[in-house]
């Protein structure tokens, strides 16, 4: 639509509010934004000055008649996005200071390979703003509770920043419950001092990951769990990807995503051992486990019909849970980068302490 028929409903808005007819302005000026989205902050003040003479006209059904009027998803996604059911993510400028960006800056400035960072930067951020702007969006009403499960055991140390980047998402509406799987080292004091709602606390005497991460799954609320173990972080805007994924694909009961899997040496030398992961295939799975359980989601239905983690067994237990939830519906494979992955030699990581049980699953 011409810029030409948009000034003209803009016109019509204009002089219909001047002659009181403020629902006829109200419709005028939205006719107007959709069909030049430039002028949203116009529309908005406009519709500011329309509320200050009018309080009774309302808003949200105006809203909700447009989108019965309008069948083209390009401009119901437009509606949508002028009353903020859009991206809550604001792109690069949150994700450069996100612990998330922040540390992955640090890695790769250790390897002299800024060139490749800023492109994959790029690859990577638009890629996960396509995929954003292309859901519909959902109102407060609407939005489900995530349920994030963190075990920890001794890591006040670097539990912080796993807590951050969970704190710092750009979905909201989520509890995250850490159970801490008896630390000796100040973890409780530390999370105490975080001053969050959303942070739920859970003790238990040392049994183990598998047990710890049960423990926060029978406290779960949510109707989406997600986890995030306490050396690892998230893209800021992670859970909101997760949420969009299942909006996009409500048949789907799992989803994951692709990482950056690092290691770090010692010595302080650092290696990136990959970025991503293939399409799936549970043949593939089974023999060669490639999801990550901090890029791994699931409906709360999972853990209702199949109960949660092995605690018999030492390692692996989130590949079993995996393969578990994913045996009988495929989970669906979101090509983006939306977390760090790290092995660390300085920690204590199941990983590394129990590298060569060879445990099948």
């Amino acid at each position: 639509m011409s810029a030409q028929n948009s000034l003209s409903q803009m016109d019509i808005g204009r002089q219909a509010f001047l002659a009181g007819d403020y629902r006829k302005a109200a419709i005028a000026f939205l006719k107007g934004y959709l069909q030049s989205p430039e002028l949203a902050s116009h529309v908005r003040f406009n519709f500011g000055l329309i509320q200050s003479r009018d309080s009774s006209i309302n808003f949200d059904a105006l809203l909700d008649r447009a989108l019965e009027a309008t069948a083209d998803p390009v401009l119901r996604k437009r509606l949508l996005r002028f009353y903020g059911f859009g991206p809550a993510y604001k792109g690069f400028e949150q994700y450069r200071e996100s612990r998330y960006g922040l540390k992955l800056t640090s890695l790769l400035e250790q390897r002299n390979d800024n060139e490749a960072l800023e492109r994959f930067h790029l690859r990577n951020e638009q890629r996960l703003l396509d995929f954003l702007n292309d859901v519909e969006g959902f109102d407060e009403a609407s939005k489900p509770l995530v349920s994030i499960i963190m075990p920890t055991y001794n890591r006040a140390e670097i539990l912080h920043e796993s807590i951050d980047s969970a704190l710092a998402q750009s979905y909201t509406h989520f509890e995250l419950i850490i159970c801490d799987d008896g630390s000796e080292d100040g973890t409780e004091a530390l999370i105490a001092a975080i001053d969050d709602s959303r942070v739920i606390y859970v003790r238990q005497e040392n049994q183990g990951a598998a047990s710890a991460r049960n423990t926060a799954l029978q406290r779960a609320k949510g109707d989406i769990i997600a986890y995030l173990d306490s050396d690892n972080y998230w893209h800021p805007a992670y859970l909101e990807l997760v949420v969009a994924a299942f909006t996009r694909m409500p048949g789907r009961s799992s989803v994951y995503f692709d990482f950056i899997d690092f290691h770090l040496r010692r010595g302080g030398s650092l290696s990136i051992r990959s970025t991503r992961r293939p399409t799936f295939n549970h043949e593939q799975l089974i023999e060669r486990p490639f999801i990550d359980l901090n890029t791994f989601a699931h409906r709360r239905e999972l853990y209702d019909l199949f109960g949660g983690f092995d605690q018999a067994l030492t390692r692996r237990q989130d590949y079993d849970l995996i393969l578990k939830y994913t045996w009988l519906r495929d989970p669906y494979h979101v090509p983006i980068s939306a977390a760090l992955y790290q092995r660390n030699d300085t920690l204590e990581q199941i990983t590394r302490l129990h590298g060569r049980d060879r445990t099948p699953v």
